[in-house]
């Protein structure tokens, strides 16, 4: 037991030196079609709720290695596990962020830049967890470059309903 506090001990006060190398990055997505669902396990069919086509998610580890890489490392990152990948997202009228599990094929991966010590793509304001500058700036420029893309699927689908 004691051999194990070492361990945590170090790799706790290791993980700010190691992040002080340079910045961290995050990895987030945008949901690219609409009722996309998020399930409460990477096996399971149970789903938690449900995202629209332009809402964003951000990789999270989760469990261990988020514990064992702290906020500085490893968190931001997508986790895939049964073909699914972990996500953190917001739901609509709740004040803090949930975590679920998508099919990639769902999303639209993209990077940010942390924004401070963490690679957390959140902040607090008024006890409500909201998307944070980093990784909101990130966000809308993969927007902006899907945009277009829907624009097109979306004329085309017109075009052979017409």
């Amino acid at each position: 037991m004691k051999r194990l506090l070492l361990v945590l001990a170090a790799v706790s006060l290791a993980s700010p030196v190691l992040a002080a190398g340079g910045a961290e990055k995050g990895q987030g997505a945008i949901v690219i079609r609409d009722d996309a669902p998020v399930y409460d396990s990477h096996a399971g069919d149970e789903i938690q709720y449900r995202l629209g086509r332009g809402d964003p998610v951000a990789g999270t580890m989760g469990g261990a290695a988020a514990f064992f890489g702290g906020v500085h490392r490893g968190m931001c990152m997508f986790d895939e596990k049964g073909g699914r990948l972990h996500v953190a997202y917001l739901e609509a009228g709740k004040k803090v962020s949930r975590s679920g599990w998508m099919s990639p094929a769902d999303l639209s991966k993209f990077t940010y830049e942390s924004c401070g010590q963490s690679c957390s793509p959140f902040m607090v304001k008024n006890f409500t967890n909201r998307w944070n500058v980093c990784f909101e700036e990130a966000k809308d420029n993969k927007l902006d470059r899907l945009r277009p893309l829907w624009a097109q699927e979306d004329a085309a689908k017109a075009a052979n309903q017409a």
